[in-house]
């Protein structure tokens, strides 16, 4: 039976290969067992989060805005940067 739960960050530290690594305990009592129950939870799973892609009236606006109805003006490169921009402000 759980009891309580209790997130303790432990911080960042170096990992294995010298780089950063993030990582979360998760704290409780067990009553049946009478004793505190550890479990560490692994970076992935800390960052896991949906991906938040974009909608067919997004695409539909973004190419109306970027390429417009044949303007020579704009290229690829334009409508991949927006597309780019509008992904990183969904998915902050």
């Amino acid at each position: 039976m759980l009891v309580a739960s209790n997130g303790r960050s432990s911080g960042t530290g170096l990992g294995m290969g010298g780089r950063m690594t993030t990582h979360l305990t998760k704290i409780w009592w067990d009553l049946n067992k009478h004793k505190l129950v550890e479990q560490a939870i692994p970076e992935a799973e800390i960052y896991k989060r949906e991906w938040i892609g974009l909608t067919d009236e997004e695409r539909n606006n973004l190419w109306r805005e970027v390429v417009g109805w044949g303007d020579p003006s704009h290229d690829d490169e334009d409508l991949m940067k927006a597309i780019e921009a509008k992904l990183k402000e969904k998915n902050a």
